[in-house]
């Protein structure tokens, strides 16, 4: 078992964005059982770093996308989460994940909280207001 567990209770009941969240959390686990093992090295890291900040920028987008369809009424301060997550990421690569080889276990308690937060409490929103106006 991984150090991020998906839970049901995650589901925001869009079926898109639910297999998103849990690609997060499986993107996750890999960079932290990675980070666990003895060979690892500085680039391996990195790159699943990368990977990770990659898949974000293209669900943030894919959920501002949505947004936009549904005409969901706090997709600007939702937007605003995305963009300041996307600089605590780049700022997490400048400082733990570039020649380094390994990464602290506070860096992975912050991002597992910060995206278990938002799921649970932002993105949960628009998950209702998709079932308000459907």
């Amino acid at each position: 078992m991984g150090f991020y567990t998906w839970s049901d209770k995650f589901n925001v009941h869009f079926e898109e964005m639910d297999r998103q969240h849990q690609r997060f959390f499986e993107l996750l686990n890999q960079m932290y059982e990675y980070n666990e093992r003895q060979d690892r090295t500085p680039e391996q890291i990195d790159q699943l770093f990368k990977d990770l900040f990659d898949y974000a920028m293209v669900h943030f987008s894919k959920e501002e996308q949505l947004f936009e369809q549904i005409g969901f009424p706090e997709k600007a301060q939702h937007k605003a989460q995305h963009q300041y997550f996307q600089k605590l990421l780049l700022e997490l690569r400048r400082e733990h994940f570039q020649e380094v080889k390994t990464v602290p276990l506070s860096v992975f308690h912050f991002m597992r909280d910060w995206l278990l937060s938002h799921i649970l409490e932002a993105d949960q929103h628009y998950g209702e207001y998709i079932r308000k106006v459907q």
